[in-house]
């Protein structure tokens, strides 16, 4: 019997051990927003392990009274990444009230979660008309469950990530808080390779393909005339 305890004395640990290592996260990265515009949400999953996951949830805590956008139907919106291995991935959203949202990925295709490390989904955010006076946000992820493809679950780390607030918005190249036609000769002019101090390449890729082209300069336009 000393013999058997001697033993679980040094199995138990190297068991606990193994279990430790295989190291698994769930982390989310929001890009910087102004008041009254929008930005992505990156959720990205870690597994440094060899198990295979095909779903998740979390509860996602959003400050400064910035929300989930919609769509017309008022759906949330969201896109899943290539990590999964067709496009049967569905995903379930529930406003939790005080800026809190539960949020499901899952498939009724048993799709699994391919690689190790990346973007699961992104969700896109909305910032209030006004900011109040931090410059920058708290976001956190908390109940964070992953579905093994066995039927188990596993339980990750509760993380928390900033919301970076900035004084401009998209098409204001030049930082004039405001979008007008010196914004668009501006493209206009870092296209034909004549580049201004002024210029911010960040806030002319309206597409955020990393290229700034005509295509930018035309949606730059577009907000232009829409402006109220």
């Amino acid at each position: 019997m000393r013999k058997f305890i001697l033993l679980l004395t040094v199995i138990l640990p190297v068991m606990a051990w193994g279990q430790t290592t295989n190291n698994i996260s769930v982390s989310a990265k929001a890009e910087d927003i102004f008041a009254g515009g929008s930005s992505s949400l990156v959720i990205s999953l870690t597994n440094e392990g060899d198990d295979k996951y095909n779903g998740f949830q979390f509860d996602l805590f959003l400050p400064g009274e910035i929300t989930l956008t919609t769509d017309e139907k008022d759906r949330f919106t969201y896109t899943f990444s290539d990590r999964f291995s067709s496009s049967g991935m569905t995903a379930s959203i529930r406003d939790l009230g005080e800026g809190w949202y539960r949020v499901m990925g899952y498939s009724l295709e048993n799709i699994l979660i391919t690689g190790n490390e990346g973007p699961l989904m992104t969700l896109t955010l909305k910032a209030p008309e006004e900011w109040g006076a931090e410059d920058e946000l708290k976001g956190k992820l908390s109940e964070v469950v992953l579905s093994r493809v066995d039927g188990s679950a596993i339980d990750c780390e509760p993380s928390e990530f900033n919301i970076n607030k900035t004084q401009t918005m998209m098409g204001d190249v030049n930082f004039s808080k405001t979008v007008d036609v010196t914004d668009v000769m501006l493209v206009v002019s870092y296209i034909l390779g004549d580049i201004y101090p002024d210029f911010y390449i960040k806030y002319a890729d309206m597409d955020k393909n990393g290229i700034v082209d005509i295509t930018d300069g035309m949606r730059i336009v577009d907000i232009i005339l829409h402006k109220e």
